[in-house]
Protein backbone atom coordinates (compact mmCIF):
# COMPACT_ATOMS: atom_id res chain seq x y z
CA UNK A 1 0.00 0.00 0.00
CA UNK A 2 2.86 2.38 0.79
CA UNK A 3 4.38 1.82 -2.67
CA UNK A 4 1.00 2.39 -4.34
CA UNK A 5 0.51 5.61 -2.38
CA UNK A 6 3.95 6.89 -3.40
CA UNK A 7 3.33 6.07 -7.08
CA UNK A 8 -0.10 7.73 -7.01
CA UNK A 9 1.37 10.84 -5.41
CA UNK A 10 4.06 11.04 -8.10
CA UNK A 11 1.42 10.64 -10.85
CA UNK A 12 -0.74 13.34 -9.23
CA UNK A 13 2.28 15.67 -8.93
CA UNK A 14 3.20 15.22 -12.60
CA UNK A 15 -0.43 15.73 -13.66
CA UNK A 16 -0.70 18.96 -11.68
CA UNK A 17 2.66 20.12 -13.03
CA UNK A 18 1.57 19.50 -16.63
CA UNK A 19 -1.70 21.42 -16.34
CA UNK A 20 -0.22 24.33 -14.38
CA UNK A 21 2.77 24.96 -16.63
CA UNK A 22 2.92 28.64 -17.46
CA UNK A 23 5.36 30.64 -19.54
CA UNK A 24 7.99 30.92 -16.79
CA UNK A 25 7.84 27.21 -16.01
CA UNK A 26 8.19 26.23 -19.67
CA UNK A 27 11.11 28.67 -19.88
CA UNK A 28 12.74 26.93 -16.89
CA UNK A 29 12.51 23.57 -18.64
CA UNK A 30 13.89 25.01 -21.87
CA UNK A 31 16.81 26.71 -20.13
CA UNK A 32 17.59 23.54 -18.17
CA UNK A 33 17.69 21.58 -21.44
CA UNK A 34 20.05 24.07 -23.09
CA UNK A 35 22.33 24.10 -20.04
CA UNK A 36 22.50 20.30 -19.74
CA UNK A 37 23.03 19.61 -23.45
CA UNK A 38 25.64 22.37 -23.76
CA UNK A 39 27.67 20.99 -20.86
CA UNK A 40 27.38 17.40 -22.13
CA UNK A 41 28.94 18.30 -25.49
CA UNK A 42 32.10 19.37 -23.63
CA UNK A 43 32.47 16.57 -21.08
CA UNK A 44 31.13 13.47 -22.87
CA UNK A 45 34.61 11.89 -23.43
CA UNK A 46 35.01 11.72 -19.64
CA UNK A 47 31.70 9.87 -19.41
CA UNK A 48 32.96 7.34 -21.98
CA UNK A 49 36.11 6.73 -19.92
CA UNK A 50 34.10 6.47 -16.69
CA UNK A 51 31.65 3.88 -18.07
CA UNK A 52 34.45 1.78 -19.56
CA UNK A 53 36.24 1.82 -16.21
CA UNK A 54 33.08 0.74 -14.41
CA UNK A 55 32.39 -2.23 -16.70
CA UNK A 56 36.05 -3.28 -16.84
CA UNK A 57 37.09 -6.24 -14.67
CA UNK A 58 40.79 -6.32 -15.56
CA UNK A 59 41.91 -3.52 -13.25
CA UNK A 60 42.82 -0.91 -15.88
CA UNK A 61 43.29 2.72 -14.90
CA UNK A 62 41.68 5.74 -16.59
CA UNK A 63 44.76 6.57 -18.67
CA UNK A 64 45.04 2.99 -19.94
CA UNK A 65 41.31 2.93 -20.76
CA UNK A 66 41.54 6.24 -22.64
CA UNK A 67 44.57 5.00 -24.61
CA UNK A 68 42.79 1.77 -25.54
CA UNK A 69 39.70 3.64 -26.75
CA UNK A 70 41.78 6.10 -28.77
CA UNK A 71 43.95 3.35 -30.27
CA UNK A 72 40.93 1.28 -31.33
CA UNK A 73 38.51 4.00 -32.48
CA UNK A 74 40.35 7.31 -32.53
CA UNK A 75 38.72 10.52 -31.32
CA UNK A 76 35.32 9.20 -32.45
CA UNK A 77 35.57 6.54 -29.76
CA UNK A 78 35.70 9.20 -27.05
CA UNK A 79 32.41 10.59 -28.35
CA UNK A 80 30.68 7.20 -28.64
CA UNK A 81 27.11 7.49 -27.41
CA UNK A 82 26.98 11.30 -27.62
CA UNK A 83 23.52 11.17 -29.19
CA UNK A 84 22.34 9.08 -26.22
CA UNK A 85 24.03 11.56 -23.88
CA UNK A 86 22.07 14.43 -25.44
CA UNK A 87 18.87 12.38 -25.32
CA UNK A 88 19.62 11.67 -21.65
CA UNK A 89 19.87 15.37 -20.92
CA UNK A 90 16.49 15.99 -22.54
CA UNK A 91 14.72 13.14 -20.74
CA UNK A 92 16.55 13.32 -17.39
CA UNK A 93 18.87 16.33 -17.04
CA UNK A 94 16.31 18.90 -18.12
CA UNK A 95 13.46 17.84 -15.81
CA UNK A 96 15.69 17.31 -12.75
CA UNK A 97 17.13 20.82 -12.88
CA UNK A 98 13.80 22.41 -13.77
CA UNK A 99 11.88 20.52 -11.07
CA UNK A 100 14.23 21.40 -8.20
CA UNK A 101 13.12 25.04 -7.68
CA UNK A 102 9.48 23.97 -8.13
CA UNK A 103 9.83 21.38 -5.35
CA UNK A 104 11.68 23.95 -3.20
CA UNK A 105 8.78 26.41 -3.57
CA UNK A 106 6.32 23.66 -2.61
CA UNK A 107 8.31 22.75 0.52
CA UNK A 108 8.62 26.41 1.49
CA UNK A 109 4.85 26.83 1.18
CA UNK A 110 4.37 23.78 3.43
CA UNK A 111 6.74 25.44 5.90
CA UNK A 112 4.51 28.51 5.81
CA UNK A 113 7.14 30.76 4.22
CA UNK A 114 8.21 31.60 0.69
CA UNK A 115 11.37 33.35 1.91
CA UNK A 116 14.24 32.59 4.25
CA UNK A 117 16.69 29.71 4.53
CA UNK A 118 15.71 26.06 4.32
CA UNK A 119 17.58 23.52 6.44
CA UNK A 120 20.03 21.41 4.46
CA UNK A 121 18.04 18.21 5.02
CA UNK A 122 15.03 19.78 3.27
CA UNK A 123 17.25 20.79 0.34
CA UNK A 124 18.48 17.19 0.18
CA UNK A 125 14.86 16.04 0.08
CA UNK A 126 14.06 18.49 -2.74
CA UNK A 127 17.08 17.39 -4.77
CA UNK A 128 16.32 13.70 -4.21
CA UNK A 129 12.68 14.19 -5.24
CA UNK A 130 13.55 16.09 -8.42
CA UNK A 131 16.22 13.55 -9.37
CA UNK A 132 14.06 10.51 -8.59
CA UNK A 133 11.10 11.73 -10.66
CA UNK A 134 13.29 12.73 -13.61
CA UNK A 135 15.29 9.48 -13.58
CA UNK A 136 12.18 7.39 -14.23
CA UNK A 137 11.93 9.06 -17.64
CA UNK A 138 15.65 8.79 -18.32
CA UNK A 139 16.37 5.07 -17.84
CA UNK A 140 16.12 4.12 -21.56
CA UNK A 141 18.60 6.85 -22.50
CA UNK A 142 20.94 5.61 -19.74
CA UNK A 143 20.77 2.05 -21.11
CA UNK A 144 21.52 3.25 -24.64
CA UNK A 145 24.39 5.50 -23.54
CA UNK A 146 26.03 2.86 -21.33
CA UNK A 147 25.88 0.24 -24.08
CA UNK A 148 27.18 2.59 -26.77
CA UNK A 149 30.09 3.80 -24.64
CA UNK A 150 30.89 0.30 -23.29
CA UNK A 151 31.37 -0.88 -26.90
CA UNK A 152 34.70 0.95 -26.89
CA UNK A 153 36.36 -1.68 -24.69
CA UNK A 154 36.16 -4.16 -27.61
CA UNK A 155 38.27 -3.88 -30.79
CA UNK A 156 36.50 -3.03 -34.04
CA UNK A 157 35.16 -6.27 -35.52
CA UNK A 158 34.87 -8.00 -32.16
CA UNK A 159 31.59 -9.98 -32.10
CA UNK A 160 30.84 -8.66 -28.61
CA UNK A 161 30.46 -5.11 -29.92
CA UNK A 162 26.84 -4.10 -30.38
CA UNK A 163 27.71 -1.42 -32.96
CA UNK A 164 24.68 0.83 -32.47
CA UNK A 165 24.77 3.67 -34.99
CA UNK A 166 22.94 6.18 -32.80
CA UNK A 167 20.51 6.48 -29.93
CA UNK A 168 17.51 5.79 -32.19
CA UNK A 169 19.13 2.66 -33.57
CA UNK A 170 20.07 1.53 -30.04
CA UNK A 171 16.55 1.95 -28.65
CA UNK A 172 14.95 0.28 -31.70
CA UNK A 173 17.31 -2.70 -31.67
CA UNK A 174 17.00 -3.22 -27.91
CA UNK A 175 13.21 -3.41 -28.20
CA UNK A 176 13.34 -5.63 -31.30
CA UNK A 177 16.09 -8.00 -30.11
CA UNK A 178 15.51 -8.12 -26.34
CA UNK A 179 12.07 -6.71 -25.61
CA UNK A 180 10.83 -3.35 -24.34
CA UNK A 181 11.55 -4.31 -20.74
CA UNK A 182 15.31 -4.12 -21.44
CA UNK A 183 14.96 -0.35 -21.87
CA UNK A 184 14.45 -0.20 -18.10
CA UNK A 185 17.29 -2.62 -17.26
CA UNK A 186 19.00 -1.39 -14.11
CA UNK A 187 16.13 0.97 -13.25
CA UNK A 188 16.58 0.46 -9.49
CA UNK A 189 20.26 1.53 -9.33
CA UNK A 190 19.57 4.26 -11.91
CA UNK A 191 16.87 5.80 -9.72
CA UNK A 192 18.99 5.26 -6.59
CA UNK A 193 21.94 6.98 -8.26
CA UNK A 194 19.75 9.88 -9.38
CA UNK A 195 18.29 10.32 -5.89
CA UNK A 196 21.74 10.32 -4.26
CA UNK A 197 23.45 12.40 -6.94
CA UNK A 198 20.79 15.09 -7.06
CA UNK A 199 20.41 15.20 -3.29
CA UNK A 200 24.12 16.01 -3.18
CA UNK A 201 24.51 18.07 -6.32
CA UNK A 202 21.43 20.31 -6.33
CA UNK A 203 21.09 20.68 -2.56
CA UNK A 204 24.78 21.23 -1.81
CA UNK A 205 25.11 23.71 -4.70
CA UNK A 206 22.15 25.77 -3.46
CA UNK A 207 23.38 25.60 0.15
CA UNK A 208 27.03 26.44 -0.60
CA UNK A 209 26.02 29.27 -2.92
CA UNK A 210 23.83 30.74 -0.20
CA UNK A 211 26.34 30.38 2.65
CA UNK A 212 29.52 31.31 0.75
CA UNK A 213 27.82 34.33 -0.80
CA UNK A 214 26.62 35.53 2.59
CA UNK A 215 29.92 34.98 4.42
CA UNK A 216 32.36 36.22 1.75
CA UNK A 217 30.33 38.60 -0.38
CA UNK A 218 31.30 36.60 -3.46
CA UNK A 219 28.83 36.87 -6.36
CA UNK A 220 28.33 35.90 -10.00
CA UNK A 221 30.40 33.30 -11.83
CA UNK A 222 33.15 32.95 -9.14
CA UNK A 223 30.48 32.05 -6.55
CA UNK A 224 28.74 29.66 -8.96
CA UNK A 225 32.08 28.02 -9.79
CA UNK A 226 33.09 27.37 -6.16
CA UNK A 227 29.62 26.15 -5.13
CA UNK A 228 29.22 23.81 -8.10
CA UNK A 229 32.72 22.39 -7.61
CA UNK A 230 31.97 21.50 -3.99
CA UNK A 231 28.61 20.05 -4.97
CA UNK A 232 30.14 17.77 -7.61
CA UNK A 233 32.62 16.23 -5.13
CA UNK A 234 29.87 15.41 -2.62
CA UNK A 235 27.44 14.17 -5.29
CA UNK A 236 29.98 11.77 -6.86
CA UNK A 237 30.93 10.26 -3.50
CA UNK A 238 27.27 9.60 -2.66
CA UNK A 239 26.23 8.19 -6.03
CA UNK A 240 29.28 6.27 -7.29
CA UNK A 241 28.33 2.79 -5.93
CA UNK A 242 24.86 3.00 -7.49
CA UNK A 243 26.45 4.28 -10.71
CA UNK A 244 28.82 1.29 -10.89
CA UNK A 245 25.98 -1.20 -10.35
CA UNK A 246 23.83 0.63 -12.92
CA UNK A 247 26.58 0.44 -15.54
CA UNK A 248 27.23 -3.27 -14.85
CA UNK A 249 23.51 -4.12 -15.05
CA UNK A 250 22.92 -2.12 -18.22
CA UNK A 251 25.94 -3.47 -20.10
CA UNK A 252 25.70 -7.10 -18.92
CA UNK A 253 25.29 -10.08 -21.17
CA UNK A 254 22.22 -12.30 -20.73
CA UNK A 255 22.24 -14.09 -17.36
CA UNK A 256 25.38 -12.43 -16.01
CA UNK A 257 23.58 -11.00 -12.96
CA UNK A 258 20.24 -12.14 -11.53
CA UNK A 259 19.41 -8.72 -10.07
CA UNK A 260 21.08 -5.64 -8.59
CA UNK A 261 21.74 -7.40 -5.25
CA UNK A 262 23.43 -10.30 -7.06
CA UNK A 263 25.42 -7.78 -9.09
CA UNK A 264 26.60 -5.97 -5.94
CA UNK A 265 27.52 -9.28 -4.25
CA UNK A 266 29.57 -10.48 -7.21
CA UNK A 267 31.35 -7.14 -7.67
CA UNK A 268 32.37 -6.97 -3.99
CA UNK A 269 33.34 -10.66 -3.69
CA UNK A 270 35.33 -10.73 -6.94
CA UNK A 271 36.89 -7.25 -6.92
CA UNK A 272 36.61 -5.92 -3.38
CA UNK A 273 34.50 -3.17 -1.82
CA UNK A 274 36.61 -0.52 -3.54
CA UNK A 275 35.21 -1.64 -6.90
CA UNK A 276 31.95 0.13 -5.99
CA UNK A 277 33.86 3.41 -6.35
CA UNK A 278 35.47 2.45 -9.67
CA UNK A 279 35.61 5.44 -11.94
CA UNK A 280 35.32 7.89 -9.03
CA UNK A 281 38.16 10.01 -10.41
CA UNK A 282 36.81 10.30 -13.97
CA UNK A 283 33.27 10.63 -12.58
CA UNK A 284 34.33 13.60 -10.44
CA UNK A 285 36.43 15.06 -13.25
CA UNK A 286 33.41 14.69 -15.56
CA UNK A 287 30.75 15.83 -13.09
CA UNK A 288 32.70 18.86 -11.88
CA UNK A 289 32.92 20.65 -15.26
CA UNK A 290 29.44 19.46 -16.24
CA UNK A 291 28.04 20.86 -12.98
CA UNK A 292 30.02 24.09 -13.31
CA UNK A 293 29.05 24.65 -16.95
CA UNK A 294 25.40 23.63 -16.69
CA UNK A 295 24.72 25.57 -13.47
CA UNK A 296 26.49 28.72 -14.70
CA UNK A 297 24.62 28.56 -18.02
CA UNK A 298 21.31 27.92 -16.25
CA UNK A 299 21.72 30.66 -13.62
CA UNK A 300 22.90 33.15 -16.25
CA UNK A 301 20.02 32.40 -18.61
CA UNK A 302 17.54 32.57 -15.74
CA UNK A 303 18.81 35.98 -14.60
CA UNK A 304 18.73 37.33 -18.16
CA UNK A 305 15.34 35.92 -19.16
CA UNK A 306 13.41 35.67 -15.88
CA UNK A 307 15.13 38.30 -13.77
CA UNK A 308 16.34 35.94 -11.01
CA UNK A 309 18.83 33.10 -10.48
CA UNK A 310 17.49 29.57 -11.04
CA UNK A 311 18.87 28.22 -7.74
Amino acid sequence: MVVVDVVMNIIYFCKQLFFKMGGDMLMQFGMAGVAGCGATCFVHPLDVIKVNLQVDTSGKGPVSVAQTIFRQSGIRGLYAGLSAGIFRQITYGMPRMALYPIVVEKVKSLNGSQTGDMPLWQKFFCGATAGGIASLCGVPSEVAMVRMTADQKYPVGDPQRRNYTGVGNALTRIVKEEGVGKLWEGAAPTVARAVLLNAGQLAVYADLKEKIGRSTGMTGIPLQFVASLGASVVATALSCPADVLKSRMQSMKAGEYANVVDCARKVVSNEGIGALWKGYGPATVKLAPHTVLSFIILDTLSRRLLGHAHF
